[in-house]
């Protein structure tokens, strides 16, 4: 039995650590998804790309050669709504606080934000089009951002767990 710690164990402590910080830190974020766009199951002419009288195999209604398709409007694509998925982060608005310091950054009051999420939510920050950070205080201000760069995990203290990523703001047309 040694009295000094072993490396699993502190690697151990490091994990329970970070857990706790997330589940008292975290913040509620919304993940938002750019639009799937679909192809309609009408047929279009191949010189003018203006609707023809019929559907490809299965279709559900005749297609009046006047109007077009009355699902896609002749344009032979469906386009779907954006989807969103909740998510809780750590976020870090203060350039002096972040987690991974960023050389010669010029920041304004809020306009550069970085997370630490949990490694399962890699995939969807890869794939998002933007995030809303802090969805509990949306009724007053919405705070929406667009990923900068490549998120990473620059320290792997605990194993690959968490990875930070940096995010600008996106200011909200009227």
């Amino acid at each position: 039995m040694s009295l000094l710690p072993t490396d699993s164990d502190i690697r151990d402590t490091i994990k329970e650590v970070q857990d706790d910080l997330f589940d008292n830190w975290a913040k509620p974020c919304r993940i938002s998804y750019p639009p799937v766009i679909t192809t309609c199951s009408c047929t279009s002419d191949s010189v003018g790309q203006k609707p023809s009288s019929h559907y490809l195999h299965g279709g559900p209604l005749p297609v009046s050669s006047m109007t077009g398709c009355r699902l896609c409007g002749g344009t032979g694509q469906l386009r779907a709504e954006a989807t969103t998925e909740e998510v809780n982060w750590i976020i870090e608005r203060d350039p002096a606080r972040f987690f991974l310091i960023i050389p010669n950054i010029k920041a304004i009051q809020g306009g550069v934000a970085q997370t630490k999420c949990k490694i399962v939510d890699l995939p969807k920050v890869l794939r998002c089009d933007f995030v809303v950070l802090e969805t509990n205080v949306e009724v007053y201000r919405t705070y929406q951002y667009k990923l900068i760069g490549e998120p990473v995990d620059p320290y792997k203290i605990a194993d690959g767990l968490y990875f930070i990523a940096t995010w600008q703001r996106v200011l909200k047309s009227a």
